[in-house]
This record gives C-alpha cells, sequence and structure tokens, in this order.
C-alpha cells in the first residue's frame, strides 16, 4: 500500500490527543466560524493506487464561513422568505416552545465530474459527462430540544444554493493539480462538459436529523446513532434517507454538525461550542437515495452534445463512508474520510463504485 506509513503515524497521534475537561451541557450558541474542506480521488491513494482514479466526482474544494452576525450575507433575505414561505428550519410548526438558536454558515464551492479517461478530446459515450459547478450557498441548521430543555435531539438544516454550470474554472484547477501534484493525465474533454460557457442554476433543500440513541462505554468513550432525511430539488433533485453512528469523545461537536458522506458542495459545518474541549471520534455513514433529476448528468435548458438520458438514470443510489474528527485544540479542528458511491447510471463503461477522500479544517 502506498503511503502507510504515514497514515499509521498520522493515526497514532490523533490516538494521543487529550480528551480535556469537559464544559458541561449547555445549549450552543452562534459563534464566528471558518472552515476550508477539499475533496479529492488523490485522498484515497494512501489505501493504495486503484482506490485513487479520476472517475466521476473527482474533485471539490470549498471554503464555509459564519459571520458574528448571521444576516451579513445578501442570500439571508431569500433564503428567509423561503423558509418562512413552506414553514422549515426556524419556522417549523415542530414544538415552537422547545425551539433553540439557529446556526447560519455561507459557503462557496466548486465541484467537478469527470469520466475515467482524462486523456481523449472527444465525447467518452457510456461515461459520466464533464460537470463544474461553481455556487454561492446559505446553510441555516435549526436545533429543537427535548420536551424538558435538557437535551437537543432533532435539528433541521436548510440550505439555498445558487450556482453556475459549465465555466472553465474546473478545467483550470484539475490541470493545475495533476500537473504539480498528482502528476495524473491532463484532463482534454473539458470543452465537452454539460453547460459549457455557463449556465445559471439553483437548489433548496432540507435536511431533517434525530438523535436516535446516546450510550458509553467509559466517561470519555462515548456512542451516539443518528438518522437523517434530505430532500433537495433543483440541480439536483432527490430523496435521502440515512444514518450515522460515532464512538468516541462525540462531545466535541453536537450530533448534527456534520454531514459526513455527503458528495459535492453539500457540506455541512456548524461547529458550536463543544461540551469537550479536545479529543477525537470515529464515524460510520450511509446514505440511500431515491433520484429524480441531475443536472450534472442529464444537463437543464441548454442542449450538450453528450448527456444521459432519463431513461438510463438509477434511480436508488447507496452512498457511504467512514472516517475521524478530532479536535486537537479548544478552537480548531479537522475531519478526514473516505466516501464511496454506486454508480448514477447504466453503462457498461461505469459499472463501478467510486470512491474519494475528504479533508475538512475548521476554526472557531
Amino acid at each position: 500500500m502506498k503511503n502507510v506509513g504515514t497514515y499509521t503515524a498520522l493515526a497514532s497521534i490523533i490516538t494521543l490527543i487529550p480528551f480535556g475537561q469537559a464544559y458541561g451541557r449547555a445549549f450552543p450558541e452562534q459563534e464566528r466560524f471558518f472552515a476550508v474542506y477539499f475533496d479529492n480521488d488523490v485522498l484515497l491513494d494512501i489505501a493504495g493506487e486503484a482506490f485513487g482514479e479520476d472517475r466521476n466526482y473527482t474533485m471539490g474544494l470549498g471554503f464555509v464561513w459564519g459571520p458574528e452576525n448571521q444576516t451579513d450575507g445578501w442570500l439571508y433575505s431569500a433564503h428567509d422568505y423561503l423558509a418562512k414561505a413552506i414553514e422549515v428550519g426556524p419556522y417549523s410548526p415542530k414544538n415552537s416552545s422547545n425551539k433553540g438558536p439557529k446556526f447560519t454558515r455561507y459557503k462557496v464551492s466548486g465541484t467537478a465530474f469527470t469520466p475515467e479517461d482524462l486523456t481523449r478530446y472527444d465525447i467518452v459515450y457510456g461515461d459520466r459527462p464533464y460537470s463544474f459547478l461553481l455556487n454561492y450557498g446559505i446553510q441555516q441548521t435549526t436545533v429543537f430540544a427535548t420536551s424538558d430543555g435538557s437535551d437537543v435531539d432533532y435539528s433541521e438544516r436548510t440550505e439555498l444554493s445558487i450556482g453556475i454550470w459549465g465555466l472553465d474554472i474546473g478545467e483550470e484547477v484539475q490541470t493545475f493539480i495533476h500537473k504539480n501534484i498528482s502528476d495524473s493525465p491532463i484532463p482534454n474533454g473539458w470543452s465537452n462538459q454539460i453547460s459549457d460557457g455557463g449556465e445559471p442554476s439553483f437548489l433548496l433543500g432540507r435536511t431533517q436529523k434525530w438523535k436516535k440513541y446516546e450510550g458509553s462505554f467509559s466517561n470519555n468513550i462515548l456512542i451516539d446513532v443518528t438518522t437523517s432525511v434530505n430532500t433537495s430539488i433543483g440541480y439536483q433533485t432527490h430523496v435521502q434517507a440515512g444514518i450515522d453512528v460515532r464512538i468516541g469523545n462525540t462531545g466535541i461537536s453536537e450530533f448534527y454538525e456534520h454531514d459526513f458522506v455527503a458528495l459535492g458542495s453539500q457540506v455541512e459545518v456548524v461547529e458550536s461550542k463543544p461540551r469537550y474541549q479536545t479529543g477525537m471520534y470515529f464515524y460510520l455513514g450511509y446514505r440511500l437515495s431515491g433520484n429524480i433529476y441531475n443536472v450534472g448528468l442529464q444537463g437543464q435548458f441548454r442542449d450538450n452534445e453528450y448527456e444521459i438520458s432519463a431513461g438510463d438514470i438509477e434511480r436508488i443510489t447507496h452512498t457511504y463512508g467512514f472516517g475521524i474528527v478530532a479536535r486537537p485544540f479548544q478552537r480548531m479542528g479537522f475531519s478526514f474520510g473516505f466516501t464511496w458511491r454506486t454508480p448514477e447510471f447504466e453503462s457498461g463503461l461505469y459499472e463501478r463504485t467510486h470512491g474519494y477522500g475528504s479533508l475538512n479544517v475548521f476554526w472557531n
């Protein structure tokens, strides 16, 4: 295996991180926050070259921030209007007397998808089309407490994103990485990407999370199980059900603070004031998706030379992953993990499950 020594050393160092002192079960609060995340096949190379291949979701880079004043972003008013109109998130009718605070995060991200053979200039029929999305969005997580107000057991995240498909940024960034970092083939087929030249799009989404179980093996070795339902309409229209298991010092972050196995720009990061200053935990995640529409595969309003027909879309897909979340310092932490997804459409060239690695670093 490639880089096994480096990975083993990193894992050993992480296990030595002290668990620190507990803050107590105070209700979480909004804080200024910044995070950067990076998804790429090259991060899977530590598990062997066969895993780190350019295919399907090949790259994602995003910046997430939470200002001291939640309404500072210009997209806030539009999101707030929509959330109120459909009664979700902070306007949910669910037991309003126990509604807790809300966390508002803004993000800018780029997401790239490619076929496997990057050397060809022509269209690779039967494989995934090139596609790239640049988007700006707002995510707001609203927390709900139990009837006696002693714990948090339910949350809703609402999201509004606007984006442009088909810009040249994907080609430029991937070319730079392949020339200077991964020594991979230079991509030549980006002129065939979905909506080449640029086309606007949007996404409106809602994620509900329930904490189903919380227990402990010792004072600092905890376990919890969370279920979730995500619905979205727009450039990705789907219904998704999921389950997450966390084992370790889960007190460094709440159950609703990450979406571990999301693909592309669907990344949830809240990071409220933790119960424990330092520590780490392992996670396992699974998502079952019912897929209705995907611009990155099927195109949007413009005609494309190559796109996947609706009849070839796999309506049911599976996504699963595992990794670690660590907070080595009181106001700084990271997550690192691997995610896999089953094929999204029927094709003789596209019958393998695809994986990628994710690195997320955050500061409060």
